[in-house]
């Protein structure tokens, strides 16, 4: 059975993949330093920038860029993969229908809850489609998404990797690929 990622991770990686948008909004709607719209979604910018900051430093330190261990909760030998960045371009098009829902600056705290409301159904549907993990700008860093089958386990499973190219491995000789968890299936792999 696939398990699915923790509500708090869903959470982030939602908040963060919406990065652009926010900055969008933010500028689409600016009302002033303390204006009610420039405070709304520049906390939701903020809130989303420390949020991958704080994942892409966890990641930094799990791979140990520049010493010698590296933290592996797990390895992985795969023995199929599908390529998933189309999922990339797929979830851009929230982008546009939240762009679509521009909030106007005299309408403020109703169009604000229209726009929350869009965005939690969203957020639920990404979650029960357990696709949380399709993150643009995660894509716009250099990760490339992959659903590969671990040998080990016989489970697909969602590797986010800088690599371009997943190789199988082979019955002599097994290639087993160092992974961290973030949460339940998805990993990033720990590399070299």
């Amino acid at each position: 059975m696939e398990e699915k990622p923790t509500l708090l991770t869903s959470l982030w990686l939602f908040l963060s993949s919406y990065i652009p948008l926010w900055i969008i909004l933010l500028i689409q709607t600016y009302d002033g330093m303390t204006g009610f719209h420039t405070i709304f979604f520049g906390s939701l910018t903020v809130f989303s920038l420390l949020s991958l900051l704080l994942f892409l430093r966890v990641a930094k330190q799990k791979i140990n860029v520049g010493g010698e261990k590296r933290i592996c909760d797990d390895f992985i030998v795969i023995d199929d993969y599908q390529e998933m960045n189309h999922i990339y371009l797929e979830y851009l098009i929230t982008y546009v229908v939240s762009m679509m829902a521009f909030i106007p600056k005299d309408q403020g705290v109703r169009n604000v809850l229209t726009f929350l409301v869009f965005m939690f159904m969203v957020f639920m549907f990404y979650l029960r489609a357990n696709l949380i993990y399709a993150n643009p700008v995660l894509g716009a860093l250099g990760y490339n998404l992959f659903k590969v089958k671990n040998r080990e386990s016989g489970h697909w499973v969602i590797l986010i990797t800088r690599k371009d190219k997943i190789l199988l491995a082979d019955k002599t000789n097994p290639e087993r690929i160092c992974v961290s968890s973030l949460s339940g299936n998805i990993y990033l792999e720990v590399e070299d």
